[in-house]
């Protein structure tokens, strides 16, 4: 038997949601349901948290907030208050400053440590 896709690819799909703000907002409620049970796992296997007890960890999944973020979207601006740590669970992010790209987070790491810790409650770069 044929199968017969229909496929988009991730550029255009991001241009044409960009022309739709709503429909942008529901398709990225969405990814965040089809993509939550996988919070879980990503916070147990970081290395930031190993040794710690598997309870602990099971909780810091259920408390976590998930959001999506789309490619001109900003996770935290410098300067702006933030009490949280940002851990990617899946695609990518930058670090940018001035309009020029610092640095690439990618799937696994984290930003905002010390913020949630209450080391400071300001993001610096």
């Amino acid at each position: 038997q044929v199968c017969m896709c229909g496929e988009v690819t991730r550029e255009k799909a991001l241009a044409i949601l960009e022309s739709y703000p709503l429909e942008r907002d529901i398709f990225g409620e969405v990814i965040n349901s089809h993509l939550e049970r996988t919070v879980c796992a990503r916070i147990t296997n970081l290395s930031l948290f190993s040794g710690h007890d598997r309870k602990v960890l099971d909780r810091l999944a259920m408390y976590s907030e998930s959001s999506v973020y789309f490619p001109d979207q900003y996770i935290v601006r410098e300067g702006e208050k933030d009490d949280k740590m940002h851990i990617l669970n899946v695609g990518s992010g930058y670090l940018m400053k001035l309009g020029c790209t610092i640095k690439a987070h990618g799937e696994g790491k984290y930003i905002g440590l010390e913020n949630m810790l209450g080391f400071t409650t300001i993001v610096t770069v």
